[in-house]
C-alpha cells in the first residue's frame, strides 16, 4: 500500500554527483514512518551506498524525497563504452522492507555550450537515421539489435524514433549497445486532423508527461522531440501555434 511510485535519476559528471528523486505514495489508511535508502550495483558488486532519509507520509498522500551522493570513481556511460549500473531503492519500516525498486541507468550528462552538444564534456557528432519502417519485423527485439548493429557497421551512432514514442525495449537495447536516441511524441502535422481543437491539447500534454515519466532514466536518450512536421499547423492553426511552445516547456518540468 505504501510504495515507490516513480524514480528520477540525475547524474552529473561536472559535479560527480548522483541525485535520485523518489516519489512515494501512501495508499493505506495509516500514517507511514520509515526510511528511504539506495545502493548502486555494478553487477553483483555494491559500488555506492546512499545515506537513508526519514519518511513520514500521511494516508492518501504522495510526496517526493531526494537522495544525493558524491561519486568519483564511476565509469561514465557513452556511445563507445555503454556501461550500465543498477540502483536499488528501498523503503523500510523497522527491519521490514516495505517496497524496493531496481532501476538500470548509466552515469552520463548532456549539456550545450555555444553551438555544440556535449556528452560528458565531449563535443558530439551524431550520424544515423530515423525509425520509419514499412514491415512488421521492426517490432521484434531481435530486429532492433540487428538494426542497431547495422548502424554501427556503417559508423553511425544515432537514431530518431519517428512520429511516436517507440516501445521501451528500443531504449533498453540502445542503452546496452551505445546508440544515441531521439524519442519523439505522436504529434505530427502532415494532415490537419484535430490539431486546432481544444480537446486535443490537454491530451497532448498528458501524452508528453507519460512519455517523459517512462523514458527519462535511459542514458541513451539524448534528445526529446515534441513534434514532427508541424510547419503547416504553425502557419494556419492559431491554437497549435499557441499550444506547441507550452508543450516544449513540459520537458523542463
Amino acid at each position: 500500500m505504501v510504495h515507490i511510485s516513480d524514480l528520477t535519476i540525475v547524474t552529473s559528471v561536472r559535479q560527480d554527483l548522483l541525485t535520485v528523486d523518489c516519489e512515494i505514495t501512501n495508499l493505506s489508511r495509516e500514517l507511514f514512518e520509515g526510511i528511504l535508502s539506495a545502493r548502486v550495483y555494478d553487477g553483483n558488486r555494491c559500488e555506492l551506498e546512499i545515506q537513508g532519509q526519514a519518511v513520514c507520509i500521511a494516508p492518501s498522500e504522495r510526496q517526493t524525497l531526494t537522495l544525493t551522493a558524491e561519486w568519483h570513481d564511476y565509469r561514465p556511460w557513452s556511445g563507445v563504452d555503454p556501461h550500465l549500473y543498477h540502483i536499488v531503492t528501498e523503503l523500510t519500516c523497522g527491519n521490514k522492507c516495505v517496497d524496493a525498486l531496481t532501476t538500470r541507468f548509466g552515469f552520463r550528462e548532456i549539456w550545450i555550450e555555444g553551438h555544440r552538444i556535449l556528452l560528458n564534456g565531449v563535443p558530439q557528432r551524431w550520424y544515423g537515421e530515423w525509425c520509419h519502417k514499412t514491415h512488421t519485423h521492426w517490432l521484434r527485439p531481435e530486429y532492433v539489435r540487428q538494426w542497431y548493429q547495422q548502424l554501427r557497421d556503417c559508423n553511425m551512432n544515432y537514431v530518431r524514433m519517428h512520429t511516436f514514442p517507440h516501445p521501451e525495449y528500443f531504449l533498453d537495447i540502445a542503452d546496452e549497445m551505445g546508440i544515441l536516441v531521439c524519442q519523439e511524441t505522436a504529434l505530427y502535422g502532415s494532415y490537419e486532423g484535430a490539431l486546432d481543437t481544444p480537446r486535443l491539447w490537454p491530451s497532448a500534454a498528458d501524452h508528453v508527461r507519460r512519455m517523459v515519466r517512462r523514458d527519462k532514466n535511459h542514458p541513451s536518450l539524448v534528445i526529446w522531440s515534441v513534434e514532427n512536421e508541424m510547419r503547416r499547423a504553425l502557419r494556419t492553426m492559431p491554437r497549435a501555434k499557441q499550444e506547441l511552445p507550452r508543450l516544449r516547456l513540459l520537458f523542463n518540468e
